[in-house]
């Protein structure tokens, strides 16, 4: 994204006497973009305006100093390159860049109040604002009333009223258009897309400016209207996400803040890497390739940043936030795998993503199309492939759910491949979600880029593995599964005689399954099955010729083929640049093994002077070389000089 700002300077300008006293000092606000930020502050003086900015400022050089306080070396792996389709909904700090200087965390206008106890030491900040002064009325004892200003679009109204409808049918709230009221929402054309944080009293703006009128935008600025800080704002953030401090854009570091568990209500609800009001990856990026937000796990880079819809657990929250379940307590409705009663019908439950039924105890049906279904795992690798949504993109989403079963007691293990689909942050055009523990509130692991497959089966923790598949835009994927084979257990006795005693020392050795699906190698470095770094291989010929491979995944292997009933002969070359290996003991950065037609690996080797070693004719038509790098991603290359014999 652009670099923040386009802020010119901001000075005092004192007016002075003709006879040399000074008159009392009149405060301007010079900005390239005054007149953007006086539509955005229209009742606010250029005095207020330099104090908020000059807060806001303070609380950069706070943030930065407190990130490298507790920052550890991070593994910084690169983003994929997003493909960028039309109609993608932008990053909100890219949309109020010009903006960027007075709101705080991209697009929250604090009170006076709120922002003096953002930059203090003792802040109250919270994941929904618990006073009750910033709180609306619930339908039990009232409605929001909210207005819609002439300058709105056909377009917008219908994507604001829709966002409302959705708070309103998920909780207890009720908002009306043009209702009396001392306190409501004005919805309006502003030059961003911003909001006052919780209930400010009297008539407070929600602007659904230009690339803002998008569902999930506008779902996410109507969450700060009721009361909701962003996701990454918790107090027990940095268990669950890194903030790569040096990538972020200078001056944008406050961005970054978060709460202490002192100060922060989040409800008993788990951190959720899906939720609407969580940040993208690479936020506020000075170099977009490089993520600023760097999950704990990984796997959940492309679940982060999501603008389709609030989350199970945004959902959850604000019921929570608004007590929503207090109208619920004389019913008996029990809600299974993590139901909880519905506020609008307390007969039946509010389900996670791909639960039906009035308890959540039934696969859901599918959405938009006929898809989806509840499959038994068995120890021998089972798959199904499928093909969501249509090359057209579309408003309506065609969503599905797979259930994957085992005994009680199991685990599975679950591979996924995608072949086809759109590459976006926050995975909004489609994915392939899948929820590998039991806590199935959670949103899972999201994928819906290429370079999203690791190649490496996922190992779940219980014995139901939801999967969720939608497609504004067609996704094509194939998932392969099984129960986790038994390991088993065998004993041997030695028996050793001395002059003075005789023992018998028992020793258990447990051998791990090495099976793995069709395309996949069994890797003796990780105790795991690994797939292919590219879905290319090289093809050899009679001529010698030299191939290129390399990954900065952790462990991948690149194939090499003959023509049928020919064999392959291999050597290093005598003098090579396209190679990168970290030489150590024990190779534990990165490593080269090679495979004869998926045969037992040869010995892990890193260091330039072993790989003359690497040589040899195969037994088939298939050269298996395989990469290892555990290096932060810096990677690791080799190559090899083969023909077909």
């Amino acid at each position: 994204m652009p670099a923040l700002g386009a802020v010119a300077f901001i000075a005092f300008c004192a007016i002075h006497a003709a006879i040399g006293a000074d008159a009392p000092k009149a405060v301007v606000l010079i900005d390239v973009n005054y007149s953007k930020i006086k539509k955005a502050f229209p009742n606010t003086s250029d005095a207020d305006l330099l104090s908020r900015r000059t807060k806001l400022e303070s609380l950069n050089a706070k943030v930065v100093s407190s990130i490298k306080k507790i920052a550890a070396p991070l593994n910084v792996p690169k983003n994929p390159k997003f493909d960028n389709r039309a109609g993608t909904p932008p990053e909100i700090s890219a949309t109020n860049q010009d903006l960027a200087p007075y709101l705080y965390e991209t697009d929250i206008v604090l009170t006076e109040q709120q922002m003096n106890e953002a930059v203090a030491n003792a802040r109250k900040k919270r994941k929904a604002v618990s006073y009750t002064s910033y709180k609306w009325p619930t339908k039990a004892t009232g409605v929001i009333p909210y207005f819609l200003a002439a300058n709105l679009t056909a377009q917008k109204i219908a994507v604001i009223q829709a966002a409302l409808q959705f708070w309103e049918d998920n909780t207890c709230l009720k908002f009306q258009l043009n209702a009396a009221g001392s306190n409501s929402l004005l919805f309006f054309n502003g030059p961003g897309c911003y909001s006052n944080l919780g209930k400010i009293g009297g008539q407070q703006g929600v602007s659904i400016g230009d690339g803002c009128q998008y569902y999930g935008i506008t779902a996410h600025e109507i969450a700060h209207a009721l009361g909701f800080w962003h996701e990454q704002s918790r107090y027990d953030r940095d268990t669950y996400v890194s903030v790569n401090i040096a990538n972020v854009l200078p001056g944008a570091e406050g961005n970054f803040d978060k709460a202490t568990s002192a100060q922060m209500n989040t409800y008993s609800v788990p951190y959720d890497y899906g939720s609407v009001m969580h940040y993208r990856s690479d936020a506020l990026a000075k170099n977009t390739s490089i993520p600023v937000l760097i999950a704990a796990d990984p796997r959940y880079r492309q679940t982060m940043g999501q603008r389709r819809v609030p989350s199970f657990l945004d959902v959850l929250t604000m019921n929570r936030h608004y007590a929503c379940d207090a109208l619920c307590t004389s019913y008996s409705t029990v809600c299974q795998n993590g139901g909880y009663k519905d506020p609008n019908n307390c007969n039946q439950c509010k389900c996670p993503a791909s639960f039906g039924g009035a308890f959540c105890q039934i696969l859901a049906p599918a959405e938009n199309g006929v898809c989806g279904a509840s499959l038994t795992a068995t120890t021998a690798w089972q798959s199904f492939s499928a093909t969501v949504g249509t090359t057209n993109t579309t408003d309506i989403p065609t969503t599905c759910y797979w259930h994957l079963n085992s005994p009680a007691g199991t685990t599975m293990e679950v591979n996924v491949t995608l072949t086809g689909g759109s590459c976006d942050a926050g995975c909004f055009w489609n994915t392939v979600e899948d929820k590998l523990d039991n806590d199935y509130t959670k949103t899972g692991i999201r994928r819906c880029c290429l370079a999203d497959y690791s190649g490496t089966p996922y190992v779940s923790t219980t014995n139901k593995v939801p999967v969720i598949v939608y497609g504004n835009y067609r996704t094509s994927f194939t998932i392969q599964y099984r129960i986790v084979p038994a390991t088993t257990t065998t004993t041997t006795t030695t028996t050793t005689t001395t002059t003075t005693t005789t023992t018998t020392p028992t020793t258990t050795t447990t051998t791990q399954s090495t099976s793995c699906p069709s395309g996949q190698l069994y890797s003796t470095r990780t105790n795991s099955c690994i797939g292919q770094c590219s879905l290319l291989s090289n093809v050899a010929s009679t001529t010698w010729t030299q191939f290129v491979m390399s990954t900065t995944t952790t462990h991948c292997y690149w194939k090499v083929l003959a023509p049928a009933g020919k064999r392959l002969e291999y050597t290093y070359p005598a003098s090579s640049t396209n190679i990168y290996t970290e030489c150590n003991a024990g190779c534990t950065n990165t490593s080269v093994q090679v495979s004869d037609n998926f045969q037992t690996l040869g010995t892990p080797l890193c260091c330039v002077a072993d790989f003359p070693s690497l040589q040899g004719t195969t037994t088939a038509d298939l050269l298996v070389v395989v990469l290892y790098a555990n290096n932060e991603g810096r990677g690791v290359k080799y190559t090899a000089r083969v023909r077909s014999i």
